[in-house]
This record gives C-alpha cells, structure tokens and sequence, in this order.
C-alpha cells in the first residue's frame, strides 16, 4: 500500500484499469518509483525544482497568469467520447489552475490532483481501448506517452499534499502544455487511421 498523504491512499488512486479481462492498462508498480530516467524521459518539469517555487513569489508574480484551456474543434478527434473526456479533463486542469491562483489549501490543491489522476486514467484507457480494437499500429507508443504523464502527475500529488509551494508556475504551465501538446502530437494522428477503419465497417455492413 502506497504513503497516506492527507487522507489519499495511492493505491486507490493508482486501481488498475482493466478492459474486458485482457491485460492491465495499468500496472500499480509502473508507478511507485520516479526515477532520474522518468524525469528525463516526461520531457516535462512537473517535478517542483528548487524546492518549490511558492504560491505568488515574487518571481512568479510578475509573471503572466496562466492561460486555462478551452476546447475547439481543432482538437476533435472525431470520438464523440474521447472528444467528452478531453473536455471533462481540461475542466479539471482549469480547476487546478484557479486553485493556485486562489491560493488553495495543500490538501484542496492535492484532491484536485488526484482528480486530475483519476480523470486522466479513466479518459487515456478508454482511449486506449479504442485503438487497441481499431488495431492501430502506433498504440503501444501511445499508451508508453499516458504512463509518463501519469506517474508524474502522481509525483505531483505526493509533493503537493506535503507542500503547496510546489504546485509552481512551472509546473503547471507544464503540466497543461503536455495535454495540449499530445493531443495535437499524438491523438491527431490517429484521426485519419480511425477515420478508414469506419469507413471499412462501414462499407462491410452494407454489403
């Protein structure tokens, strides 16, 4: 069983999500080490550096507020329940954003992040799941991207929970470029593969 921080237990975050009894999307010990590796391989500074850069510093006020994320079409993925989720998600990133801006308690700072595990699990295994019956050749990369920002989101939580300092700027800035970014990157590329595979079912079912 994982650290009890303010009332969070990380196995209850981190339940693995199962499709259909084939194998776990994701295995409870993918995500009990941070190592120097992930840190290098997440290509994105969640981890708080420097101890923490607090809640409206000096440095971090001068600084432009964050800017929450709005869906738009340009992100549609063509899945009207991938495409649900994704929103759900932002709404959650938005949340965390004001919180910071509010100046949260570090245990409403640290629930809102484990809701942002919980969602970002629930919303990147259905996913998953999807490509998997769709056969697409690239899922195995796809999924190794979701692993990565969970395990360090979840770092996020535990530094949070013990300090609200470390729900930085940075990190949060971060923290929404990712999605953003693997969204554009990543799910945008499956689009025109998903779209075929319809077509192909389509055109079966007529015939």
């Amino acid at each position: 069983m994982g650290k009890d921080i303010d009332g969070f237990q990380d196995d209850e975050l981190e339940d693995d999500f199962e499709d259909n009894g084939e194998e776990e999307a994701y295995d409870e010990e993918d995500y009990d080490i941070y190592t120097e590796e992930d840190k290098s391989d997440d290509k994105a500074l969640f981890k708080a550096e420097n101890g923490g850069a607090g809640f409206h510093n000096n440095e971090e006020d001068k600084l432009p507020p964050i800017e929450k994320i709005e869906w738009d079409m340009n992100l549609n993925v063509d899945i009207p329940e991938i495409d649900e989720l994704q929103r759900n998600l932002f709404g959650v990133v938005n949340e965390l954003i004001d919180c910071r801006e509010k100046g949260c308690c570090a245990k409403d700072s640290a629930a809102i992040v484990a809701r942002l595990i919980d969602d970002s699990r629930y919303y990147f295994g259905k996913e998953e799941e999807f490509l998997r019956r769709c056969g697409y050749p690239e899922s195995d990369t796809h999924s190794k991207e979701h692993r990565q920002f969970i395990k360090s989101i979840i770092n996020i939580r535990r530094q949070v929970a013990e300090d609200k300092k470390n729900l930085s700027y940075e990190v949060i800035n971060n923290l929404r470029d990712w999605i953003l970014t693997h969204i554009v990157k990543y799910d945008q590329m499956y689009i025109p593969f998903v779209r075929i595979n319809r077509y192909i079912d389509e055109y079966r079912q007529k015939r």
